[in-house]
């Protein structure tokens, strides 16, 4: 126990530290004498603190109940670290006396990973939609004036133009379908 990774841990039913490992001071730089005692709630974020209190409002034995749970605590410089810990209630050898036993983990690095993956996240989706704007746009941008002037060219091939035209029309025709069709792949890839 005493060369635990996690912090193993016993509160009273009145959520007081009975015991504690000594890696608390690994994690949030406590020594054993400075917490034990003190009710778990000292360490809590406040609004952790407000949670936990909405929900023993709601049962009367909260402990023996839940087994799984998820908080932050103050560490001794005054940051919050996060924590989940997973226990249960035991009672002691005589049947008198009921702790809450868990191990408690340092999610804290896990959760900025986690937060940081999200805000990635939400970058590339807002660049997604920014990029679909802009091709959306350009199709637009494109596709009008490739328009009128292949009908330009159009009505020019229409309207017997001299001898020396038809061949720089058919050239004009030409590019005017590749940008075009550029456009339609422009257009088709927003939506």
């Amino acid at each position: 126990m005493e060369e635990s990774t996690e912090t193993i841990f016993s509160l009273t039913d009145t959520f007081h530290l009975h015991h504690v490992s000594p890696s608390v001071k690994q994690f949030l730089g406590y020594g054993i004498d400075e917490v034990l005692g003190l009710s778990i709630f000292e360490f809590l974020n406040p609004e952790d603190l407000d949670a936990f209190q909405s929900i023993l409002g709601e049962t009367e034995d909260f402990l023996p109940d839940i087994q799984f749970l998820g908080f932050r605590l103050r560490d001794k410089e005054g940051e919050y670290r996060v924590f989940n810990s997973n226990g249960r209630m035991m009672e002691d050898r005589k049947e008198e006396k009921r702790f809450y036993t868990g191990i408690a983990r340092d999610i804290s690095k896990l959760k900025e990973a986690q937060r940081v993956l999200f805000d990635a996240k939400e970058k590339a989706e807002q660049a997604s939609i920014v990029k679909s704007q802009f091709l959306s746009v350009m199709s637009h941008e494109i596709r009008t004036p490739i328009n009128a002037v292949l009908g330009l060219a159009h009505f020019l091939m229409e309207e017997d133009p001299r001898p020396d035209q038809p061949e720089n029309l058919k050239t004009l025709q030409f590019p005017q379908r590749i940008l075009w069709s550029l456009s339609m792949i422009f257009w088709i890839s927003t939506r």
